[in-house]
């Protein structure tokens, strides 16, 4: 009896970027009226922002590969249909 005949396929997952919110409730004390409200994580600092993975490829591209910054604008714009700015780039590196 033969083997089946095989052939394989690699290729890459789509591309997406992943958005986790984080949400801080506040309170009210029913008998005191304190308020309070719950803390972020700690890496989380500002209502908006991008996480270690995209600071990594946004720096390994201008640093490794020494992608200028508007390249690197459009290769976000064109692999993740998201614009992220050159003084993002920036600030990833000095980070």
């Amino acid at each position: 009896m033969s083997q089946p005949e095989r052939r394989q396929v690699y290729d890459l997952p789509r591309l997406a970027l992943t958005v986790t919110e984080h949400r801080a409730e506040r309170k009210s004390c029913p008998c005191c009226s304190a308020a309070t409200k719950a803390a972020f994580p700690p890496e989380v600092t500002q209502p908006t922002q991008y996480g270690p993975r995209i600071r990594a490829v946004a720096t390994y591209l201008s640093q490794y590969q020494l992608l200028p910054y508007e390249r690197i604008k459009e290769l976000f714009t064109d692999l993740f249909e998201h614009t992220i700015s050159p003084a993002t780039v920036v600030a990833a590196w000095r980070q």
